[in-house]
This record gives structure tokens, C-alpha cells and sequence, in this order.
């Protein structure tokens, strides 16, 4: 499956693209271990909690009421 940035969520960009910034939507995809660029966010905070437990996202808290959270 492509996302709209051309990375496939799974393996990553086949096309030599190498962003500085990744955001994330929901929780990050296995392609994001292919990213190199200095910042990645995850975007959301609209997981209810019997879905992250029920697919053991483990989503970090997001501070007072962000919408958005910079991954180390």
C-alpha cells in the first residue's frame, strides 16, 4: 500500500525520496524504520483506548491537549 508521499508503509521509499519530516497518522508504519530525516511525529490522539490495546499500539501520552507528538 502507497501513502501519498509515494513510501510504501511497509518498505519504504523505492524512489530514492528522503524527507527531513515524517508524521505519522494514527501510529508510525513499519516503513518508518527506514527513516533517516531529522523529525517524526505522530499525529492523532483520536486512538480510542480499547483499540490500542486490543492491537498493543503502546502510543505515547500526548502532552495537555497536542494533537501531535515529536517521536525520539
Amino acid at each position: 500500500m502507497h501513502s501519498d508521499a509515494g513510501w510504501d508503509v511497509e518498505n519504504g521509499s523505492s524512489d530514492g525520496i528522503q524527507p527531513d519530516l515524517l508524521v505519522s497518522l494514527t501510529a508510525p508504519k513499519k516503513a518508518a524504520v527506514h527513516f533517516c530525516g531529522r523529525y517524526h511525529y505522530l499525529g492523532g490522539r483520536f486512538v480510542p483506548p480499547a483499540l490500542e490495546k486490543k492491537y498493543q499500539l503502546n502510543l505515547p501520552p500526548y502532552p495537555g491537549t497536542e494533537c501531535v507528538y515529536q517521536l525520539p
